[in-house]
């Protein structure tokens, strides 16, 4: 396996400490904080996650995304990273992600997360750690005169561990001469036999080799001295911003003229390297601007981490070339949020917006949460939370602006305020009436963060707790209420009753007396209109006779039966006239004489109204009209059965 070079020291980080209920701390620990790896070598990271003991670990994986909420990509399975990327679980708890051949796309922050079966288990370990991929480059003065002494370096644009060692080559060859001081090779009273083609490797990995640098030892007539100065010698730059990196050369030649200036990476003899400013790839991503005969300047616009690099000002004259040594270094960086993922409800926090190298002085920083911006441009790159509440929850993300007026906004990061439970209420499933040999279910719910874990149901005037569980089924009458508790403490709700119903049993019996009598009651209605119609069919015939002489017959037939109603009935004072009322049996049938029919009375009631004319027989009526104790007022009479 190709070596990687990691910061000495590892990093651990707590996400998330115990409370007062004495849980074990979440967090993750990684082997290491920050990684410099050479382009084409191989970079291993190993974390440690830390959980309570009486949660389960479901899942340990590694992804570019600092976010809370929601599911991240998994680099372990990224179909784009197959044969490059190899995740391993060391053990239960420990994970590793090994990349193969890494250039500068890998350069980024990487996070081990894990899940649990907790509730809201799901935990990223910030800040990560920081993957940063360079090549190496040696730096040196070009030209030499004979019997002088030089130095080469060998630079790197991340720091490599302090134990890292350095080969030197000179023509593909090893370099036994000279003196080593960490990244350097010291030259004394250098001949004629030193010039040659310089490149550096580290140890471990040989086969990483800078690109060559030509060291040219001449005698001269006249003494060159060169020498460029750059501004700025260092350019951290946001992603998508525009820079601007200016040479300016001095010299004193004698015999010599300049003819041009150009910015070129990297500083490489033996070929003419290429030329930035006029190099098609580039077009309307570069330009290159002469100042004035001494100043050359390149402006990069919309920069991406493919731009960082070391520029170099080369200097060209009829007669030889020359490279700026040690050339302007461009490193290109986004923006991260740093801040803890969970704080209680009424702590305090800090967010810092970070960035992989120093942005410059001048620069300004804007926070937002969700899509409120929350301060004005500031040159503090921190943001500070006092006493925060849960509106203080959600996402948040930095943005910064340089010198020239750009903005790239940092990828968001959720920030959870965790409190207790409140709001806690009981709510009842169906009716609140328990039967007896049945049972009432009573569901909790709270407002919490995190969720509950504990809930318990008592019933009032019980010292004792009845039950426990999110729902609850009461099996008899009383006022229950439940306590909902999370590691930040508990609540209570209030009381609901349950009351006690009529038995089913009894409740079945009652039920079926009703229908039974229901249904009798129908069959007594439907006999009695049966009989009813058989009856009035059978009497019509009868009435019919009785009509032809009603007022005879019915004098007899009441004198005969002793069944009369009323012998007589009264006109009113508006002198109304009435006719007799007899009573009248009718006569069996053969059909009644069998029993078919009961006994029937019958009654006529005539009534005339006319004020004008009376007739002798109304006249004889009401001679025989009942005394005014007797009769009745405006009463009309018909047929009567």
């Amino acid at each position: 396996m190709l070596r990687s070079f990691r910061a000495s020291l590892p990093l651990i980080l707590v996400i998330m400490t115990a409370g007062s209920d004495g849980q074990q701390d979440w967090g993750v620990n990684y082997s290491s904080s920050s990684v410099c790896a050479l382009k084409g070598s191989t970079v291993k990271i190993s974390c440690t996650v830390k959980y309570p003991h009486d949660h389960q670990l479901r899942s340990v994986y590694w992804t570019k995304h600092a976010v809370t909420d929601g599911e991240t990509p998994d680099l372990c399975s990224d179909p784009d990273k197959t044969g490059r990327v190899q995740c391993v679980r060391a053990d239960k708890d420990t994970s590793s992600i090994t990349l193969t051949a890494v250039t500068e796309a890998d350069k980024h922050i990487y996070y081990c997360r894990f899940t649990t079966d907790a509730e809201g288990g799901k935990w990223t370990g910030i800040p990560g750690v920081q993957l940063d991929v360079t090549d190496l480059q040696v730096e040196t003065q070009q030209t030499v005169v004979e019997g002088d002494s030089v130095t080469l370096s060998c630079k790197s644009s991340c720091s490599l561990p302090e134990e890292t060692t350095f080969i030197w080559y000179r023509n593909t060859k090893t370099i036994n001469k000279g003196i080593r001081t960490k990244n350097q090779l010291h030259l004394w009273s250098v001949s004629y036999y030193d010039a040659g083609d310089y490149q550096c490797a580290v140890g471990g990995n040989e086969h990483l080799i800078s690109p060559a640098v030509y060291v040219k030892v001449q005698w001269v007539d006249g003494l060159l001295d060169w020498r460029v100065k750059y501004s700025p010698s260092s350019v951290c730059a946001l992603k998508g911003s525009t820079v601007k990196i200016s040479c300016t050369s001095t010299y004193s030649v004698y015999g010599y003229q300049l003819i041009q200036s150009v910015s070129t990476k990297p500083a490489v003899t033996g070929e003419e390297p290429p030329d930035l400013c006029t190099d098609p790839d580039k077009r309307g991503g570069i330009q290159c601007v002469r100042e004035d005969k001494d100043t050359f300047s390149i402006t990069l616009t919309a920069v991406t981490e493919a731009d960082k690099h070391i520029y170099y000002c080369r200097i060209t004259d009829t007669r030889f070339r020359w490279t700026g040594i040690p050339g302007a270094h461009l490193d290109v960086t986004g923006l991260q949020v740093e801040t803890k993922q969970c704080v209680k409800e009424g702590d305090s926090v800090t967010l810092s917006c970070k960035s992989s190298c120093s942005l410059p002085e001048e620069t300004t920083f804007i926070w937002y949460r969700n899509t409120e911006r929350l301060t004005g441009e500031t040159l503090n790159n921190q943001l500070h939370l006092q006493s925060v509440s849960r509106s203080d929850a959600g996402e948040y993300r930095c943005a910064a602006r340089g010198k020239a007026g750009e903005r790239l906004n940092s990828p968001s990061v959720y920030l959870s305020v965790e409190y207790p439970p409140r709001n806690v209420s009981v709510f009842i499933n169906g009716s609140a009436v328990i039967v007896s040999g049945d049972s009432v279910t009573l569901s909790c719910s709270s407002d919490s963060n995190p969720p509950a874990v504990n809930f318990t149901w008592f019933k009032e005037n019980q010292s004792s707790a009845v039950g426990s569980g999110q729902s609850f089924s009461a099996l008899d009458s009383g006022r229950y209420y439940c306590e909902a508790e999370n590691k930040y403490g508990s609540q209570r709700s209030e009381s609901v009753s349950v009351t006690e119903g009529v038995q089913r049993s009894a409740l079945l019996t009652l039920t079926g007396v009703v229908a039974g009598c229901g249904g009798l009651i129908f069959i007594i209605i439907f006999i009695i209109v049966f009989i009813w119609k058989k009856k009035k069919r059978d009497g019509g015939a009868e009435d019919t006779r009785q009509n032809q002489n009603p007022i005879g017959r019915s004098a007899e037939t009441a004198s005969a039966n002793d069944s009369a109603v009323y012998s007589l009935v009264s006109a009113n004072q508006s002198e109304d006239l009435y006719t007799n009322i007899t009573s009248v049996k009718a006569k069996r049938s053969s059909r009644a004489e069998a029993g078919d029919v009961e006994d029937l009375q019958y009654a006529s009631v005539h009534h005339f109204k006319n004020k004008d004319t009376k007739t002798e027989e109304h006249q004889k009526m009401e001679m025989q009209r009942p005394s005014d104790a007797n009769r009745c007022e405006d009463v009309i009479y018909s047929s009567v059965k």
